[in-house]
């Protein structure tokens, strides 16, 4: 049956992709401020041998993990060890920005090469499989459906605003090249890429800074330091870093609203045009005439 002229077309809004890894992509993102100890569930997880997205952690993460990550681990031990028996092992100027600087931008690289790699595989997932179901016969309904969501990058705009400017303090700078020299295909995912570069390009001062005030810290001040930096999340400067991450958080939802509305309606209409070519040719013809 015809849909009634004010109805428009008729069309599923349903992707055949895999689900959406959206809890993994957290983990991954805290993992730029808590280090190992949110990255390794993630890399000890067996991905399931139907779920290609799934196998796209191990493949992109698991050799740089398998690098880094006993560094990692040593140096936190180091530490722990220094606090603990009150003696200096490590210059915190070096601890920190290897730890939580130079790790975490290694990752945010191979995290943005991640995100790329799933926006290629549930695109190619969502034509493979209706390929299969166009082959076997079925009765397709006409999908039209919308760009994949960037997962990653949401988590990179969406997160708490105190976590997030945490994690631009230590990885605004690689986080901003790393989104730089990776282009994205879809037209969602570089509207989410543009609003993360938005967010962390003012956050580059807070790392540019925060490393020229461990430069001149010594060990001793390292409990002054912790609480300095506790106190700093409720001035003035971060309160205002906030509101505008908060504001960029919601400018960004309500753009992604309307653009996954919009590509709904647009590919429903095509999806349908080219569903009855002799009424289109018909309608373009009498609108010439």
């Amino acid at each position: 049956v015809e849909p009634e002229a004010n109805t428009g077309p008729l069309c599923a809004c349903v992707g055949f992709e895999d689900e959406e890894p959206q809890i993994l992509m957290r983990w991954l993102v805290c993992s730029l401020l808590f280090g190992w100890v949110t990255l390794i569930p993630v890399i000890l997880m067996q991905p399931h041998e139907e779920r290609p997205r799934q196998h796209l952690f191990r493949q992109y993460l698991l050799k740089p993990c398998m690098l880094i990550m006993p560094f990692w681990i040593l140096f936190w031990l180091l530490d722990c060890i220094a606090i603990l028996f009150e003696v200096q092992i490590l210059r915190p100027f070096w601890y920190f920005l290897i730890v939580h600087m130079i790790f975490p931008a290694v990752l945010a690289w191979y995290l943005m090469q991640l995100q790329a790699a799933d926006e290629r595989l549930v695109t190619e997932q969502r034509q493979s499989r209706k390929a299969e179901l166009q082959k076997d016969g079925s009765a397709l309904q006409p999908v039209a459906v919308e760009d994949p969501s960037p997962t990653l990058l949401r988590e990179f705009i969406c997160a708490n605003p105190v976590a997030l400017i945490w994690i631009g303090s230590v990885a605004a700078i690689p986080i901003v090249v790393a989104s730089f020299f990776t282009p994205m295909q879809t037209e969602r995912a570089r509207l989410a890429q543009g609003f993360v570069n938005m967010i962390y390009a003012p956050l580059v001062f807070f790392q540019i800074t925060l490393m020229q005030v461990l430069h001149n810290v010594r060990f001793i001040e390292l409990p002054r330091l912790y609480l300095a930096a506790i106190g700093l999340l409720l001035s003035l400067p971060c309160f205002l870093i906030w509101c505008f991450c908060l504001m960029c958080a919601s400018r960004y939802g309500r753009q992604d609203q309307s653009l996954v509305q919009q590509q709904r309606v647009d590919r429903a209409r095509d999806v349908w045009e080219a569903s009855r070519p002799g009424v289109a040719e018909a309608e373009a013809g009498a609108a010439g005439g």
